[in-house]
């Protein structure tokens, strides 16, 4: 699948969490690393959107012209480094499995100018967890000139497909200590 590649989103700060969610382990090894290997089974090109530098990993710093945007940012730099189409996972959703990358891909609509991830429960997109076309950088770079900085926002008014999980479980995002604990306590619990 040459046409797309995949972006892991761990620049945040992990204020909520106090450590470093990309580091946290809920599958026998860190959750980037994790990530990493699962989009490898998918894509040739997988990169970590981060702020600090990884020797064993290919990794896209933000691009400070962006601004202080959040994860946004890192969605950006992706398509201004890469020139391609990206798959962008958050590092915060553990329960997104093997099975949801290869549903989110399945679902991919070229035409849209994104496929992501919709939480029929909230009634949201998840905008980190999805498929950017390439034709969405142009967009987003319109849209944070004019300060909109909700990926939200600008999901809602864009020609994008909804991609409905095979589990609404793993659509659970996890930023605290008290969510951590308890989803470890589940994950090791199943097994």
């Amino acid at each position: 699948m040459s046409d797309l590649a995949a972006l892991i989103l761990m620049g945040g700060k992990s204020s909520r969490m106090q450590e470093d969610k990309a580091k946290i382990v809920y599958h026998e090894k860190a959750q980037f690393e994790h990530l990493y290997d699962l989009l490898k089974l998918f894509c040739e090109d997988v990169y970590l959107s981060t702020n600090q530098e990884y020797k064993s990993f290919p990794f896209i710093k933000d691009n400070p012209e962006f601004g202080e945007i959040g994860p946004m940012n890192g969605i950006l730099s992706g398509f201004d480094r890469l020139k391609t189409s990206l798959l962008v996972i958050a590092i915060d959703y553990p329960l997104f499995s093997e099975e949801e990358i290869q549903n989110l891909i399945s679902q991919r609509d070229k035409n849209a100018l994104a496929s992501v991830m919709f939480n029929q429960k909230s009634e949201f997109f998840e905008p980190f967890l999805g498929i950017y076309e390439f034709s969405m950088f142009e967009i987003l770079k319109t849209e944070i000139k004019i300060g909109n900085y909700s990926l939200q926002a600008i999901l809602a008014k864009n020609e994008v497909k909804k991609v409905f999980p095979l589990t609404v479980n793993s659509l659970r995002n996890c930023n605290t200590i008290e969510e951590k604990n308890q989803l470890i306590l589940e994950i090791h619990g199943r097994k």
